[in-house]
């Protein structure tokens, strides 16, 4: 668990001083990386062997913060984003004629 928010200042009068997309969560990361090479089989055919990479450094891509306000967890990251992926790898050949 991350306390990722700092405490709210006090604002003119009313309450707090809140403005639109004031609260920011943590940063998207991901590497892909994709490599192929074609093969030369005859003058008429060709061979495509590709490798496909997805999030290769493994990052974690972590969820918004908890925003509710008299929240014991107010501003904690509990979890990872819905889009999270581990590290895919994909092999594909390909014959072209």
């Amino acid at each position: 668990m991350v306390q990722y928010l700092s405490i709210p200042r006090a604002g003119r009068g009313d309450g707090w001083d809140e403005h639109r997309n004031q609260i920011n969560g943590p940063g998207l990361q991901r590497v892909d990386l994709s490599l192929f090479k074609i093969f030369d089989l005859t003058e008429r055919f060709k061979l495509e062997f590709r490798t496909e990479a997805f999030n290769v450094l493994n990052t974690a891509q972590f969820a918004f913060p908890t925003a509710s306000l008299g929240n014991s967890a107010n501003g904690k990251i509990s979890s990872t984003a819905n889009s999270y992926n581990p590290r895919i790898i994909q092999f594909a050949g390909k014959v072209t004629f």
